[in-house]
């Protein structure tokens, strides 16, 4: 699958990504043993150059840089499986019957080996053999984006995205596929998400790779993304996907020893390999706040973008019609107003009682971010009413920004002012954009993303020498953009989905049509995020 993305506003995204150009592969395979073992009458194994390269070198795939992928990266792929696998299987899915015994998805890495051989080609084609030293015949799915001027560096929103759109194919197919498999001609795809719900596809391997290459139409560089997943098994013409029936009532047909799971209750898995194939997460280091530099962070990160905290390099001058700008750090009780703004609409919205807004499943409460607010005050400092080029943070993808300002008044009436502003950008849109976004609406829809966990803002006051008045502006950054034709929040239930997550979400105790933490709480932010932020233009 291709997908050319556009950006709403010309922002950044961020993630510290450790890069690798050597693939993850065990040298001691031999492919081409394998390929006269187990390829026959398929055709060359992607491994195996003894009889030539699979596929030719691709001359427009430049920079090619595989991903290195983390234990969290790599449980984070398998999340999104697994929850997706586990609704299927629950036959809350329209017109899907449950399963009764669709096994718990394990990484793989004879799979994901195999996988990087692949994707290192740069090529959207499937290979012809990908067999490994267990597995015979495995299934492939691939995703190729590309962004322009800039390399997009949210590794989970493209994992998201191209693992849900697979799954999405269910819609273009009638469920009639579960009970035989078969390649139906001039149809839609559908393949990806029957190869996702194989009731016996308890293995799988990825691998990731950016590149960049020239548009065909235009001079810029396009910087890319390509995702090769294999799995234990491809799909297998006239046998079924997966057999119907209750829930994890059938989990011993795979053998004596598996049981409903422990964390996904819709599937199986054998307990006794389940210890032994569980990734443990790195653990996560602190994150730094006002000490980033943000000017060696924009060379990483921002591609041909400015960073707008990076000193005389931001992509700003100082408005000349604003004077005697001063910045304020948000106060404690400022913060936690903020958030009852925004977490109060977004329950409202999540409730369903909204307008014609659909209720969601699993919107998430807000928290303030500290890292968020830092690079809200450096672009606030300049007193302009445009968004800035990069606004990366170390731990945020493409920060969603909003903008307000008015003449000067009561701090908390001109908060409350801003907040209402951009919500009420909701009076002319249509529901429909829930499913499909339409630029239009850009502050209410960073407002109401359901997976918005994070807030970050910072205001300045200053002397409008233009209208001759005392004025206020605001800068409120969120975790996540949203982009063109992309789902907003998923619809179901209020606060249904909170396990989606990981199991220590649920519905939160403050806002009961939102998720969160369980025992987390927003006190966090009088003595987390209360520092003043220095500001140096």
């Amino acid at each position: 699958m291709i997908t050319r993305m556009c950006l709403i506003i010309n922002i950044n995204l961020l993630l510290s990504i450790i890069y690798s150009m050597t693939a993850t592969i065990d040298s001691s395979v031999d492919y081409c043993k394998i390929e006269k073992q187990k390829c026959k009458n398929i055709g060359q194994h992607i491994g195996c150059s003894a009889s030539g390269y699979p596929f030719k070198k691709q001359s427009n795939c430049t920079n090619i840089k595989q991903v290195k992928l983390s234990n969290r990266n790599k449980n984070y792929i398998l999340k999104l499986h697994n929850n997706l696998r586990n609704k299927l299987a629950s036959g809350n899915i329209q017109k899907y019957p449950p399963a009764s015994r669709m096994l718990e998805m394990f990484w793989d890495t004879e799979l994901e080996a195999t996988a990087c051989l692949h994707v290192n080609y740069c090529i959207m084609e499937h290979d012809e053999c990908r067999a490994t030293p267990s597995y015979h015949y495995p299934g492939q799915n691939l995703r190729l984006t590309q962004y322009t001027n800039f390399l997009q560096t949210d590794i989970e929103m493209e994992f998201h995205n191209g693992i849900q759109e697979w799954f999405e194919e269910y819609k273009d197919v009638e469920p009639d596929i579960i009970e035989n498999y078969e390649r139906r001609l001039n149809h839609k795809q559908y393949g990806h998400f029957t190869l996702m719900s194989k009731e016996n596809n308890e293995r799988i391997g990825c691998c990731h790779i950016t590149f960049e290459r020239k548009s065909p139409n235009s001079k810029k560089i396009e910087y890319g993304h390509m995702l090769t997943c294999n799995y234990l098994e491809t799909n297998v013409p006239f046998k079924m996907v997966y057999l119907t029936g209750k829930p994890s009532t059938r989990c011993k047909d795979h053998g004596s020893n598996y049981k409903p799971s422990k964390n996904y209750k819709n599937l199986c898995s054998n307990p006794v390999e389940t210890e032994k194939l569980t990734l443990k997460n790195e653990i996560s280091k602190k994150e730094p706040d006002v000490s980033i530099d943000y000017c060696k962070l924009a060379l990483l990160k921002c591609g041909n973008n400015k960073h707008v905290a990076c000193k005389n390099d931001s992509g700003f001058d100082v408005n000349p019609n604003c004077k005697n700008i001063q910045v304020h750090s948000m106060t404690v009780d400022q913060k936690s107003f903020l958030l009852k703004e925004h977490n109060f609409y977004r329950n409202l919205v999540a409730s369903g009682s909204y307008n014609q807004f659909p209720s969601a499943s699993k919107m998430i409460e807000m928290k303030w971010d500290k890292s968020l607010e830092n690079v809200a005050c450096h672009h606030v400092q300049y007193c302009h009413m445009k968004h800035g080029q990069c606004l990366a943070t170390s731990s945020n993808g493409v920060p969603g920004q909003n903008l307000f300002a008015a003449p000067n008044e009561d701090n908390f009436s001109f908060l409350k002012r801003a907040v209402n502003t951009w919500f009420n950008k909701s009076y002319d849109a249509p529901s429909s954009i829930v499913d499909n976004f339409e630029n239009s609406y850009y502050t209410f829809a960073f407002m109401i993303k359901e997976s918005q966990s994070k807030i970050g803002c910072c205001s300045i006051t200053y002397e409008d020498s233009h209208f001759k008045r005392y004025s206020r502006m605001l800068t409120c950054l969120y975790e996540n953009i949203v982009y063109s034709n992309a789902n907003i929040y998923t619809k179901g239930k209020p606060a249904s989905e909170c396990n989606e997550y990981g199991d220590e979400f649920a519905t939160s105790v403050t806002y009961k049509n939102l998720c969160a933490k369980r025992n987390d709480s927003n006190i966090n932010v009088a003595q987390s995020t209360s520092e003043s932020v220095k500001i140096v233009v």
